[in-house]
């Protein structure tokens, strides 16, 4: 003879199905974020030596100030020096 549980054991009985389903779905999630968690420190570290690689490779602006004051010069004299034949030539004819 088999015995039908009340509606009020099986309400309970869903109730703790469904506390078992959520608790698991919580773990679930719970892990995904520790991983992007990891994910994300991982990514912090490579910004960071990034950061120190760019600091070693490449010259500030202060540095690069002396160079861009003679490049900056050196094209001027150039373009002049370029305009003056220009300007000579033009009245020579």
């Amino acid at each position: 003879m088999t015995t039908i549980a009340s509606e009020k054991d099986l309400a309970t009985m869903q109730d703790i199905t469904e506390i078992k389903i959520n608790c698991g779905k919580h773990a679930t999630n719970n892990a995904l974020m520790a991983k992007d968690i990891a994910d994300i420190k991982d990514d912090v570290k490579e910004i960071k030596n990034l950061i120190k690689g760019l600091n070693e490779t490449y010259v500030s602006k202060a540095e690069f100030q002396p160079v861009k004051g003679v490049v900056y010069g050196m094209v001027g004299f150039i373009l002049l020096a370029f305009l003056g034949a220009v300007v000579a030539f033009v009245f020579k004819t």
